[in-house]
């Protein structure tokens, strides 16, 4: 969504005319995660949270009524600046949300992995205890083979 002040100094929401491009063809998760029809954009709604900028907010909104009327009868120069000021945050936006999204789910992996790795070690070293084990009626032999059943799942 574009933010700007209308010619007659009132505060709209409007969506960009250009389109985000998804960089090298890689999967959009911003895209996926945030529906362009949704009425308030979550990003949008955390960073609110966040940054609380009402007074600055308010700063803007008036240096953008100043700006317009110092343009006079040439608006438009004004709203395609923030036009493509808002598509250039947009665009950074998705991309950081990707980046994000994309090195969340290799250092998921990577946990995973890892995890399984260290099980794969627990399980082989209880398979050795449990075919060392003297007595194969022994209790620890069967809780033995029991843990080493329910690691292999």
């Amino acid at each position: 969504m574009v933010a700007c002040v209308s010619w007659n100094g009132e505060y709209v929401v409007a969506p960009p005319q250009l389109s985000v491009a998804e960089e090298g063809g890689r999967r959009d998760y911003h895209g996926e995660a945030n529906p362009d029809d949704a009425e308030v954009h979550p990003v949008d709604a955390e960073l609110a949270r966040r940054l609380r900028h009402l007074s600055l907010d308010r700063r803007i909104r008036a240096a953008q009524r100043r700006l317009l009327d110092a343009l006079g009868d040439r608006p438009a120069l004004y709203l395609e600046l923030e036009r493509l000021v808002a598509h250039r945050a947009r665009e950074r936006e998705t991309a950081a949300y990707n980046l994000g999204h994309e090195r969340g789910r290799l250092q998921g992996r990577a946990e995973a992995s890892a995890a399984r790795r260290g099980s794969h070690k627990l399980a082989t070293r209880l398979a050795q205890l449990a075919v060392t084990s003297v007595e194969p009626a022994d209790p620890l032999t069967a809780l033995l083979q029991a843990a080493l059943a329910v690691i292999r799942r």
